[in-house]
């Protein structure tokens, strides 16, 4: 696992964070000073990264860290977080959470996805709203699973995970037995085929969506929401038109420290 450490503040981090997705890095921790980020050392290019700082006028310092080195600098530095009094995500090292209705227990190791992020965040608050008794959902881009696992919490009757690194299928395999709850779990780059779900969610970026967006329409029913997430406020228009080009309208838009989610759902 390659770490990256870039000194800049706050306010310029989140931008950074989502243009390092672009390029691979799925691991992020945020400090006052300064911005670590991580990727799988077989997928670290110094070129796009160099291309990357030079454009934004930042220097890195670069790190590699064993797995099991990954794993106490995630048992140092991750806190649970609580979202109102309906969802408290912590760690399996950490005592349990009284006084909120779901409890997700997330290991995250090497996988994106605790809570902690906006992106995150946004979509396991939205996912309070909607009526999952009984729902299909498919989850593209899993992580962690903890979109996937909160579905469950809430009724789903069958979830489907996809995640393309084998490292992340792992994970949220450990993380649904720590949960206590079950689904399918499948390591893929691309969309099911011939399968519909009532709800269908990609926490990712920009790029993959839009390299997706046809095949996850297609596993819509006329009455399913599609949730996207990992997108800045700048890719609302870009998303909207090509949701609109595929026959799919916006039902809502949430917004958290410059990040969107956005619901669509088939026209009617």
């Amino acid at each position: 696992m390659q770490s990256v450490r870039i000194n800049l503040s706050p306010e310029r981090q989140e931008v950074l964070i989502a243009l390092l997705c672009e390029l691979g890095y799925d691991g992020f921790e945020q400090a006052d000073d300064h911005l670590i980020a991580y990727i799988p050392t077989t997928d670290f290019d110094s070129y796009e990264l160099n291309q990357l700082l030079n454009l934004h006028q930042l220097t890195a310092s670069l790190s590699v860290i064993e797995k099991t080195n990954w794993n106490a600098v995630w048992e140092q530095n991750f806190q649970p977080i609580q979202l109102g009094n309906q969802i408290g995500v912590r760690a399996h090292f950490h005592p349990p959470m009284p006084g909120v209705t779901h409890e997700l227990i997330i290991t995250p190791q090497m996988s994106f996805g605790t809570g902690h992020h906006a992106t995150t965040s946004l979509l396991l608050e939205a996912l309070l709203e909607l009526p999952l008794k009984d729902a299909a959902v498919l989850d593209f881009g899993s992580g962690t699973g903890i979109l996937a696992i909160l579905t469950r919490k809430l009724g789903a009757a069958e979830v489907l995970a996809i995640d393309n690194d084998p490292w992340c299928i792992e994970n949220a395999t450990d993380n649904c037995r720590l949960n206590n709850v079950h689904m399918e779990i499948q390591l893929s780059e691309v969309p099911p085929v011939g399968r519909q779900f009532d709800l269908v969610l990609a926490n990712i970026n920009l790029h993959i969506i839009q390299a997706h967006l046809s095949a996850l329409v297609k596993c819509l029913y006329a009455h399913s929401t599609l949730m996207l997430s990992g997108l800045l406020v700048s890719d609302a228009a870009i998303v909207d038109a090509a949701c609109s080009q595929l026959g799919l309208e916006k039902i809502s838009s949430r917004e958290r420290n410059g990040w969107l989610a956005l619901s669509y759902r088939p026209m009617l």
